[in-house]
């Protein structure tokens, strides 16, 4: 069980701690932008890169995820590094170029490869469990939780190093944890021999697109990523538009990315002991739905800011539930062997809704000059995705 534990659950939590640290990009967008003498907008839109790029990346390597797991870790690794040290070469020379090609589009494509690399090796581990959900979710809630330790890394780094040198820090500091899970990760010998043998994958891109189970999945995942991108990218102005103070914003950042960890941890735990599983999703619109309630009141009246403060923290777990619950309900509807493409492929969702939440909540600010139409629209797809959750839940193969 040790042993297990050892390829399993401690690379996996070394690499999702590091690559989660994009969750708490909105930190660095004000520093970024004084530095590069650019406009906010401009430097958010390196967090819709990356985010595009995740997703790609994912969709992408998953089939060298799925045969030389091992070199998929040490690619991720590789990526962060040099993308986080592009970040800070380009604040050194005042390139916002340089920062969509390091932090937006490099350290992107190791995110979605190191998104999915421990999840697959714990479902391998793991082969015959009933408790899927809490598998796959402890293999990525620290990928929420990587949102808090950046935000606790950054309140450090940022007032002694400066901008361009808490990128370099967290380049070095990332590298270590990495290449150590690089080093103990690895598949399960019964898993290698099975690689062996196997001839030709039955996975095909066509048919997944022709699925109309997998077609609901991806649109659930677009809608949830995209509304929870757009209170994710604007997180820090959100809660300041609140009079929260930069201490109090850092904090709540923080809780922020503890819950989008706790989230993946408790509700596919939830979903493991449900008669059908898929009934998460339905419960995890809900709760965002009503999670926006207070906060479209406390921005209509101009009160109850603490509240409000309360429940964008809380909705971020019902944003990274959806993540942790997606791999149980793929496997368990689709079986474990191509996991990882099936997984990747739906995570395109990812990409697209990143640049979906750009561009909506940059026209709705340029629109409306303010967060409350924003909040409405979130709250809209909300909605929307709980109609497709109940469709989910009654789809017959």
């Amino acid at each position: 069980m040790i042993y297990r534990a050892l390829r399993s659950v401690l690379p996996c939590i070394l690499l999702t701690l590091c690559i989660g640290f994009c969750y708490s990009f909105s930190l660095f967008v004000v520093p970024i932008s004084e530095c590069l003498g650019c406009s906010i907008e401009m430097v958010r839109f390196t967090f819709c890169l990356n985010i595009f790029f995740l997703g790609m990346g994912a969709a992408t390597f998953g089939p060298l995820v799925e045969r030389h797991i091992k070199m998929a870790a040490l690619l991720s690794s590789i990526l962060l590094f040099v993308g986080l040290a592009f970040g800070g070469l380009a604040c050194s020379i005042g390139s916002i170029w340089m920062m969509y090609i390091g932090v937006g589009v490099v350290c992107g494509i190791s995110e979605g490869i190191g998104y999915l690399t421990p999840n697959k090796n714990m479902i391998l581990w793991f082969p015959n469990s009933r408790f899927k959900g809490i598998l796959t979710a402890i293999s990525i809630f620290t990928f929420g939780l990587g949102s808090a330790l950046c935000a606790k890394l950054f309140g450090i780094l940022f007032p002694m190093l400066g901008i361009e040198k808490t990128f370099y820090a967290l380049a070095v500091g990332y590298g270590f944890p990495m290449i150590l899970s690089t080093i103990l990760i690895n598949k399960p010998r019964y898993a290698l021999i099975k690689l062996k043998k196997q001839v030709k994958s039955t996975f095909s891109y066509f048919d997944c697109i022709k699925d109309g189970f997998f077609q609901k999945c991806w649109l659930f995942m677009f809608i949830n990523i995209s509304m929870g991108l757009i209170l994710i990218g604007c997180c820090a102005s959100i809660l300041g538009s609140l009079c929260f103070s930069s201490s109090e914003i850092i904090l709540l950042m923080m809780l922020c990315g503890i819950f989008n960890g706790v989230g993946r941890l408790v509700f596919p735990t939830i979903g493991d002991f449900l008669k059908n599983r898929n009934k998460i999703w339905l419960c995890t619109a809900i709760f965002e739905l009503i999670l926006m309630c207070p906060i479209i009141f406390a921005y209509y009246s101009g009160s109850f800011a603490i509240v409000a403060g309360i429940c964008i923290v809380l909705i971020h777990a019902g944003y990274g539930s959806a993540f942790a619950c997606l791999p149980s309900i793929l496997s368990g509807h689709y079986g474990k062997d191509t996991l990882s493409q099936r997984h990747g492929f739906c995570l395109t969702s990812w990409g697209l809704a990143s640049l979906m939440a750009f561009l909506c909540s940059a026209f709705v600010l340029t629109m409306f000059n303010g967060y409350l139409p924003m909040m409405i629209l979130v709250t809209c797809g909300y909605v929307l995705n709980i109609i497709i959750s109940h469709s989910i839940l009654n789809h017959k193969s």
